[in-house]
């Protein structure tokens, strides 16, 4: 299996369009970056919010702002993009909101639909 059949075509050419990453060679490195951020955000306690919701966009938003972190420094040894303060605020805001919706039980599950996830 390609890296890149780990996330839907949409989610890896949003990705792409965020990092300004063109053509096909960095796919598989795009790709990494992205659940890397999945990842990170998972284990801060935040869910894969269902696709098209407002709060999908806030967490794609804070996904892309680490993936690019991650894409851009991965040969340079700088602070690490999760300690940005702009990334912390949009991730302590999605905590939030699933505290009080009481979404936090699933962390890490759903997927592009909020049901299932490919990675």
């Amino acid at each position: 299996m390609e890296a890149y059949e780990l996330l839907y075509p949409e989610e890896l050419a949003a990705a792409k369009a965020y990092m300004r990453v063109e053509g096909e060679e960095d796919d598989a490195l795009v790709v990494d970056t992205v659940l890397a951020a999945r990842t990170y955000l998972a284990g801060a306690g935040v869910t894969l919010p269902p696709a098209g919701s407002g709060k999908r966009a806030l967490y794609d938003m804070a996904c892309h702002c680490l993936a690019l972190a991650y894409y851009e420094r991965r040969s340079v040894d700088e602070t690490a993009p999760e300690d940005s303060k702009a990334v912390q605020r949009i991730i302590e805001q999605l905590k939030k909101t699933e505290e009080a919706d009481g979404s936090n039980a699933d962390a890490g599950k759903g997927g592009e639909n909020g049901d299932d996830q490919k990675s």
